[in-house]
């Protein structure tokens, strides 16, 4: 009896807790935008650093 009342509950609770989870780790922070600009910058870089090597080779 005490079970058909306690489980509803703490299911309910369990998936509130996962949904603010998923939440959180969906949001980006403003260091991460910036980290994230910064790698990209690099993989520009590094590919206009090939490209240029490449037509000098040719």
């Amino acid at each position: 009896m005490i079970l058909s009342v306690v489980l509803p509950a703490v299911m309910v609770v369990v998936v509130i807790l996962i949904v603010f989870a998923v939440i959180g780790t969906s949001r980006s922070t403003p260091t991460q935008d910036a980290q994230d600009a910064v790698a990209r910058e690099r993989r520009a870089a590094r590919r206009a650093e090939r490209a240029r090597r490449k037509t000098e080779r040719d």
